[in-house]
Protein backbone atom coordinates (compact mmCIF):
# COMPACT_ATOMS: atom_id res chain seq x y z
CA UNK A 1 0.00 0.00 0.00
CA UNK A 2 2.84 2.39 0.76
CA UNK A 3 4.24 2.00 -2.76
CA UNK A 4 0.79 2.72 -4.20
CA UNK A 5 0.15 5.72 -1.92
CA UNK A 6 3.53 7.28 -2.67
CA UNK A 7 3.39 6.51 -6.39
CA UNK A 8 6.83 5.02 -5.84
CA UNK A 9 6.75 2.52 -8.71
CA UNK A 10 5.30 2.07 -12.17
CA UNK A 11 5.03 -1.67 -11.65
CA UNK A 12 5.28 -4.04 -8.71
CA UNK A 13 6.71 -7.56 -8.77
CA UNK A 14 4.57 -10.15 -6.98
CA UNK A 15 6.13 -13.35 -5.67
CA UNK A 16 3.79 -16.19 -4.73
CA UNK A 17 6.62 -17.86 -2.79
CA UNK A 18 6.81 -14.78 -0.58
CA UNK A 19 3.13 -13.83 -0.21
CA UNK A 20 1.24 -17.08 -0.91
CA UNK A 21 -1.60 -17.33 -3.40
CA UNK A 22 -4.07 -15.32 -1.29
CA UNK A 23 -1.55 -12.56 -0.53
CA UNK A 24 -0.43 -12.36 -4.15
CA UNK A 25 -4.04 -12.07 -5.33
CA UNK A 26 -4.70 -9.33 -2.75
CA UNK A 27 -1.64 -7.36 -3.89
CA UNK A 28 -2.76 -7.72 -7.51
CA UNK A 29 -6.25 -6.47 -6.64
CA UNK A 30 -4.85 -3.44 -4.77
CA UNK A 31 -2.63 -2.60 -7.74
CA UNK A 32 -5.53 -3.00 -10.18
CA UNK A 33 -7.67 -0.66 -8.07
CA UNK A 34 -4.86 1.90 -8.27
CA UNK A 35 -4.60 1.46 -12.06
CA UNK A 36 -1.21 -0.25 -11.81
CA UNK A 37 0.09 -3.45 -13.34
CA UNK A 38 2.17 -6.17 -11.76
CA UNK A 39 4.93 -8.49 -12.86
CA UNK A 40 4.68 -12.03 -11.58
CA UNK A 41 7.40 -14.48 -10.77
CA UNK A 42 10.68 -15.44 -9.26
CA UNK A 43 13.74 -16.53 -11.20
CA UNK A 44 14.85 -19.59 -9.20
CA UNK A 45 12.09 -21.91 -8.08
CA UNK A 46 10.99 -25.52 -8.19
CA UNK A 47 7.93 -26.88 -9.97
CA UNK A 48 5.43 -26.39 -7.15
CA UNK A 49 6.13 -22.66 -6.95
CA UNK A 50 6.18 -22.39 -10.75
CA UNK A 51 2.79 -24.09 -11.17
CA UNK A 52 1.32 -21.93 -8.38
CA UNK A 53 2.47 -18.77 -10.12
CA UNK A 54 1.30 -20.03 -13.51
CA UNK A 55 -2.21 -20.72 -12.18
CA UNK A 56 -2.30 -17.28 -10.58
CA UNK A 57 -1.08 -15.65 -13.81
CA UNK A 58 -3.86 -17.37 -15.73
CA UNK A 59 -6.46 -15.96 -13.34
CA UNK A 60 -5.37 -12.30 -13.10
CA UNK A 61 -6.00 -9.58 -15.64
CA UNK A 62 -3.60 -6.82 -14.58
CA UNK A 63 -0.29 -8.62 -15.09
CA UNK A 64 2.34 -7.35 -17.47
CA UNK A 65 3.98 -10.00 -19.63
CA UNK A 66 6.30 -11.79 -19.86
CA UNK A 67 6.03 -13.49 -16.50
CA UNK A 68 9.24 -14.39 -14.74
CA UNK A 69 8.39 -17.95 -13.74
CA UNK A 70 11.77 -19.56 -13.43
CA UNK A 71 13.49 -22.83 -12.77
CA UNK A 72 16.34 -24.14 -10.64
CA UNK A 73 17.93 -25.83 -13.66
CA UNK A 74 20.16 -22.88 -14.66
CA UNK A 75 21.99 -23.22 -11.33
CA UNK A 76 22.41 -26.97 -11.70
CA UNK A 77 19.39 -28.34 -9.80
CA UNK A 78 17.59 -30.77 -12.09
CA UNK A 79 15.57 -32.56 -9.41
CA UNK A 80 12.10 -31.35 -8.55
CA UNK A 81 9.49 -31.98 -5.87
CA UNK A 82 6.66 -32.68 -8.32
CA UNK A 83 6.36 -35.60 -10.74
CA UNK A 84 4.98 -33.64 -13.71
CA UNK A 85 7.19 -31.99 -16.31
CA UNK A 86 5.61 -28.57 -16.85
CA UNK A 87 8.26 -27.30 -19.25
CA UNK A 88 7.71 -29.30 -22.43
CA UNK A 89 8.57 -26.37 -24.71
CA UNK A 90 11.25 -23.70 -24.03
CA UNK A 91 9.74 -20.44 -22.82
CA UNK A 92 6.36 -21.95 -21.96
CA UNK A 93 4.83 -23.64 -18.95
CA UNK A 94 2.01 -26.16 -19.35
CA UNK A 95 -0.83 -25.65 -16.88
CA UNK A 96 -1.90 -29.06 -15.58
CA UNK A 97 -5.52 -29.92 -14.94
CA UNK A 98 -6.89 -31.81 -12.00
CA UNK A 99 -7.63 -31.10 -8.36
CA UNK A 100 -5.74 -28.36 -6.57
CA UNK A 101 -2.77 -27.21 -8.61
CA UNK A 102 -2.96 -30.35 -10.78
CA UNK A 103 0.40 -31.79 -9.74
CA UNK A 104 1.55 -34.70 -7.62
CA UNK A 105 4.25 -34.23 -5.00
CA UNK A 106 7.35 -36.41 -5.13
CA UNK A 107 7.70 -37.31 -1.46
CA UNK A 108 11.09 -38.98 -1.96
CA UNK A 109 12.50 -35.72 -3.32
CA UNK A 110 10.85 -33.73 -0.54
CA UNK A 111 12.52 -36.01 2.01
CA UNK A 112 15.84 -35.58 0.21
CA UNK A 113 15.64 -31.77 0.31
CA UNK A 114 14.25 -31.57 3.86
CA UNK A 115 16.56 -30.03 6.46
CA UNK A 116 16.44 -29.99 10.23
CA UNK A 117 16.96 -26.82 12.21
Amino acid sequence: MTVIRLGAADRVKIKVTKHGLDGARLISEMLAAAGMTAVLGHVFEMGLAAVSEAHLAASLSNLAEPHEIGSMQPIGVHADIIHENLRTQPGFLRLPSGPGLGVNLDWDQISYFRTSI
